[in-house]
């Protein structure tokens, strides 16, 4: 009898240690996702200023620093997939 609750011990550690490892992973890759697509998105926005050279090459004071309006970006939502 004592062999069968240790072994239905460890499954039950087994079983939450799974649990947890695969919650971490699917943290990990909503992250990576979020900062993937910022970075796009901010890539995007670099890009898409067309007076950024023309100013920089005229007055070499001008901030080398694209202003991005942070409201626009998308939000770090971890749930966002479950709702739907």
């Amino acid at each position: 009898m004592g062999k069968n609750k240790k072994s239905a011990q460890v499954t039950l550690e087994f079983a939450f240690a799974i649990v947890g490892v695969i919650l971490l992973f699917w943290a990990a890759a909503q992250i990576f996702f979020y900062v993937n697509n910022r970075l796009v998105t901010r890539q995007q926005y670099y890009e898409s200023d067309k007076d950024y050279g023309r100013k920089q090459a005229a007055d070499p004071s001008v901030s080398k620093e694209v202003q991005v309006d942070e409201k626009k970006l998308p939000e770090l939502d971890f749930f966002k997939n479950l709702s739907n």
